[in-house]
């Protein structure tokens, strides 16, 4: 058997205090802020929006069809070297907008 202090046997682990909690007055509204929506798309987006998988809007911007945005660094970690942008592929709706209106055509 182990050697177990009766004060610890069957303690609760905050030391025998309740925990209680508050609720939120009733008379408090809780405002939600207005939705934004981003004018600038990860590949993931990107994809979503055009309906087309990553890896083919990867290919666009590699092949230049689709203009990526490039985000300047703050500034470079300690000991780090500097960046000239980050890594991070962005991509504008309105350029995926116009790429889209490019690539229309009638029906035959």
């Amino acid at each position: 058997m182990a050697d177990e202090s009766p004060s610890l046997v069957g303690a609760s682990p905050n030391g025998g205090k309740k925990k209680t909690t508050t609720a939120a007055p009733a008379n408090i509204e809780r405002v939600t802020p207005p939705a934004i929506s981003p004018r600038l798309l990860t590949l993931e987006q990107a994809a979503i929006y055009l309906g087309v998988s990553e890896w083919t809007v990867n290919d666009y911007t590699l092949s230049g069809l689709l203009p990526v945005v490039d985000l300047p660094p703050l500034r470079p970690r300690e000991g780090a070297a500097p960046k000239r942008s980050l890594r991070r592929v962005l991509i504008d709706i309105r350029d995926l907008d116009a790429f889209i209106d490019a690539r229309k055509r009638n029906a035959e």
